[in-house]
């Protein structure tokens, strides 16, 4: 995933090459050939695509209304540092902000949000999310098999298990998975609805 704004860029640029080189396979190479030698670019034009998308909706989408949406995405411990930074970019916050708030230094948050790093600790982790003002809530599972969530106005379904936060007054009602989730206080008054997923589409535009 894209994490920061070099990145992106980085990510724009290869996808500009990948879209170029498909209009160049397009152009000279036999109807009956296009298929196979495009389509591996266009697969990973479709990946970036759908990186950059991701990337400008958590930096354009109400904190809030982000949060909510990634609850409904459960992940499973180790791939927690993809969580961090998409909850640190909701929160419309650089990787040298975040270290500010943190009274980290810059590399350290990057290494920290690292899919590779494979150190954080459960302490570091709830000071991560704490500096955004967000729970952390950590559930046992038997199996890989992810939930249907469903999240209304004061509750959330999941089948089984009754978890009750104290402000909100949220109920969640879970199965035998869910790895992890995360939570922020919303005024119940004041609810958001979830954002809608994002089908991609390759444009050579």
């Amino acid at each position: 995933m894209i994490k920061n704004e070099i990145q992106a860029q980085s990510t724009e640029k290869r996808l500009h090459e990948i879209k170029k080189e498909i209009l160049e396979i397009r152009g000279n190479y036999p109807l009956e050939e296009v298929e196979f030698w495009a389509w591996p670019l266009e697969d990973e034009a479709l990946r970036l695509q759908g990186e950059i998308d991701e990337y400008n909706e958590l930096k354009t989408t109400k904190f809030e209304i982000a949060v909510e949406k990634l609850l409904q995405e459960p992940v499973l411990l180790e791939n927690i540092s993809d969580l961090l930074a998409k909850l640190r970019i909701s929160a419309k916050l650089t990787q040298q902000e975040m270290a500010v708030k943190l009274n980290w230094r810059q590399p350290n948050v990057s290494r920290f949000e690292n899919e590779n790093y494979s150190s954080q600790s459960i302490d570091k982790i709830s000071e991560y999310l704490g500096a955004l003002g967000i729970w952390l809530y950590v559930f046992p599972s038997l199996g890989e098999r992810k939930p249907t969530l469903k999240i209304n106005r004061r509750k959330i379904n999941i089948e089984s298990k009754i978890f009750i936060n104290s402000q909100p007054n949220y109920t969640s009602t879970r199965g035998t998975y869910s790895i992890l989730e995360c939570g922020r206080e919303i005024d119940p008054q004041n609810d958001s609805s979830s954002i809608n997923d994002i089908s991609y589409s390759l444009d050579l535009s």
